[in-house]
């Protein structure tokens, strides 16, 4: 407020001043007039200024203030409030409530709120823990057993079709006799490529000769492609021959994933996938990669 009587006094002292000079001089007059009080118009022009950002200020903190009163009002009438209560003179009971009994009364549910909501916090994460120490647990006794670097695979799956000791031999059997056949098959594919290019006397220069390269490449891949698709194919009419009718319904509703002789990570029973990491099936290339996600396809 003092800010503002200061501001208008000055004003009002710069516009008696101007008025004066013009009324008492020619133009020559009121040019050092102006001149005079310029740097006092510079001042009111900053003193004005900083009066609207303490007004924008104040406003602020009004409206904050007045949130947290409305939450406050929220939290006292979402909990029952004890009343101190007294006897009158008629024996009617007078409730009897002191501004210090309803502050600590406040500051005792908002204690409260924070206290449960940490004890909650704490308790989700220790869930969080001892889930992922059980599923530790079930993965180590999974990859225990006769089947080498299939023990996961084949003991999850054993698990989720209810395989028989035999059945998860013969899985094995088949799993790595066309591992091998599919590797065959592209080493086979990757010794022809290189024949056609040594027949072909490919060099490294000009750009024709660098798109019939990749054209090359992608045809290559497509071959790859198509070799595993064939293996997979027969590969999946022994496993039909192999397990039951039930046990193979089941398999077919299996991941990608799951269903690939070439994979190797734990299955999962459809619709129960823990995984979520970037694991699958071979997806094509000269080095045998794999490619693809879990999930249903």
């Amino acid at each position: 407020m003092s800010k503002v009587i200061v501001s208008g006094l000055l004003a009002a002292v710069m516009v008696a001043a101007i008025v004066v000079g013009v009324s008492g001089g020619g133009d020559s007059d009121t040019s050092d007039v102006v001149s005079r009080i310029s740097p006092g118009i510079a001042v009111l022009n900053r003193e004005v200024a900083a009066l609207r950002d303490d007004v924008v200020e104040l406003t602020d903190s009004v409206r904050s203030l007045h949130d947290a009163q409305n939450e406050l009002s929220k939290d006292l009438r979402s909990a029952p409030v004890p009343v101190p209560v007294a006897s009158g003179e008629s024996g009617e009971v007078v409730p009897v409530v002191s501004s210090a009994d309803l502050r600590g009364y406040v500051a005792a549910v908002l204690e409260e709120q924070d206290r449960v909501k940490e004890e909650n916090r704490q308790r989700e994460r220790e869930e969080v823990r001892a889930r992922m120490e059980e599923r530790r647990r079930e993965t180590d006794a999974l990859k225990q057993g006769p089947y080498d670097r299939y023990n996961l695979k084949i003991n999850s799956l054993g698990a989720v079709l209810s395989m028989t000791d035999a059945q998860k031999q013969g899985y094995f059997e088949l799993t790595t006799a066309y591992r091998d056949k599919v590797e065959q098959q592209t080493k086979q594919l990757r010794e022809q490529r290189e024949r056609a290019s040594e027949e072909s006397g490919d060099d490294d220069g000009g750009s024709r000769d660098r798109r019939r390269r990749s054209g090359d490449r992608e045809g290559e891949r497509e071959k790859f492609r198509e070799v595993y698709n064939g293996i997979q194919e027969e590969f999946t009419a022994e496993m039909q021959q192999l397990l039951s009718v039930d046990q193979f319904a089941t398999y077919s509703e299996l991941s990608r994933d799951a269903r690939s002789f070439y994979d190797r990570d734990q299955v999962f029973a459809s619709g129960e996938d823990r995984g979520g990491r970037f694991t699958g099936g071979w997806s094509g290339g000269s080095s045998g990669g794999r490619g693809g996600g879990r999930g249903r396809r």
